[in-house]
């Protein structure tokens, strides 16, 4: 299978870094410390030792994007790229305050251009798989889309750590039986054999244990080195975030027909990246010549969930001077506030007041992580200020990521020019 070699195209400079010399510093890096600052997006994504590799959301261009549109995402791992582009967009501008998101979303528009979906899902997504971050796949597509660029210098360095992890983890594994034990459960839960599933689900009932169905690599991982302190985690899982990506219902990578026509929809469309934070979104699309070029708008512009890194009310004058006058007469704003359910949004004064103390406490106590709360102050604040101006409405999805937030839910919020 091979569809083409198209790129993301970069419409301004970026730093000029050796890739491989990026791989070494996120292998070797240590998670930063937002020093108790309620604006953590610099602070924690400039250039971050870390990528994601998958969403930690839902995928919902589907009610995003308009057909032959052109719309802005912020880059990531380049899922809302391609979802995009399945639901009909003819030119995406991606943004990112860390360029280094580059290396997982230019991996992925190689993979899916020259792999099958099977290979696509197990090789980026599939954290339960053997095949997940494999070398096999990984040099297949690296020879398949004729391409030396910086994206295989990062990602030799990578793979290649991760093939090492592979080795040591099954080395560790023969002096090892109870834990040897639990990782043939896992490799059972997994089987596509029922006889096989039906036998770990009586096992883990005769053993009294309490393990859970899909347990990722990097589950598994952080578990062995919750077991045994001489144990080596694994240095790629600590630099990459979004590990496990979910077969979204209606998205491009729901399925094979999905996937193919994601593949043959790339031909036809082109994807855009401009390094970027949100503050700056429009002074810089103006400086890199873009606005020039017959710009009628953004149909669409999603956020991820960028504003829970921000307090809400920097992120409303953001909207005002930054993103509304990117939008068409008809366009919209999307972004998720994970963990935060309607209710939590729309609480009463006399309750925000009350968050907004217990995350000043929290922030002070060092035992404690503040993210959770911070993010959920900024959530509600910025969805006050928004919808006291803009018709603004909200659709609840079930999280994707229950530990980045105190509810169940995520809340897209849709905040329309008109």
């Amino acid at each position: 299978m091979s569809y083409g070699d198209k790129k993301i195209e970069l419409l301004n400079e970026l730093s000029g870094r050796n890739a491989s010399d990026v791989a070494y510093e996120f292998l070797n890096s240590e998670i930063r410390n937002p020093n108790n600052s309620t604006n953590l997006s610099e602070k924690l994504f400039q250039d971050a030792s870390g990528i994601y590799l998958n969403p930690t959301e839902e995928l919902v261009m589907k009610d995003v994007v308009k057909k032959d549109s052109v719309c802005a995402t912020v880059l990531s791992s380049g899922d809302f790229a391609l979802d995009s582009i399945f639901n009909g967009a003819r030119e995406v501008i991606t943004f990112d305050i860390n360029e280094n998101q580059l290396y997982s979303a230019s991996l992925k528009l190689a993979a899916i251009q020259n792999v099958g979906y099977e290979d696509y899902y197990n090789f980026l997504a599939n954290s339960c798989c053997d095949s997940f971050l494999s070398n096999d796949i990984y040099s297949f597509i690296k020879e398949k889309s004729n391409d030396e660029s910086f994206v295989f210098e990062f990602f030799d360095i990578i793979i290649n750590q991760r093939k090492k992890e592979c080795d040591y983890f099954k080395s560790y594994l023969k002096n090892k039986p109870e834990i040897e034990l639990l990782w043939k459960i896992k490799i059972m839960q997994e089987s596509d054999n029922v006889k096989l599933r039906m036998l770990a689900k009586k096992v883990i009932k005769r053993l009294n244990i309490n393990f859970p169905e899909m347990v990722g690599q990097f589950e598994f991982d952080l578990l062995v080195s919750l077991l045994d302190h001489n144990y080596k985690a694994s240095n790629v899982f600590k630099c990459i975030y979004g590990l496990m990506g979910i077969k979204t219902p209606g998205s491009y990578i729901e399925n094979e027909r999905s996937y193919r026509k994601t593949c043959d929809s790339i031909q036809e469309s082109n994807i855009k990246f401009i390094k970027s934070d949100l503050s700056k979104l429009l002074n810089n699309l103006k400086d890199s010549g873009y606005l020039d070029n017959n710009f009628g708008g953004f149909q669409s512009l999603y956020l991820s969930n960028i504003p829970e890194y921000l307090s809400g009310s920097i992120f409303a004058r953001i909207v005002d001077s930054q993103l509304m006058p990117l939008l068409k007469d008809d366009g919209v704003i999307v972004y998720c506030c994970q963990g935060v359910d309607k209710d939590r949004l729309n609480v009463s004064p006399q309750e925000f007041n009350f968050m907004r103390m217990r995350a000043r406490i929290i922030n002070d106590n060092p035992w404690m992580n503040p993210y959770t709360y911070v993010k959920e102050i900024n959530d509600i604040q910025g969805y006050s200020y928004l919808k006291g101006k803009y018709k603004v409405s909200i659709v609840e999805r079930d999280s994707l990521s229950p530990s980045n937030g105190n509810d169940n839910k995520d809340s897209f919020v849709y905040v329309k020019k008109r």
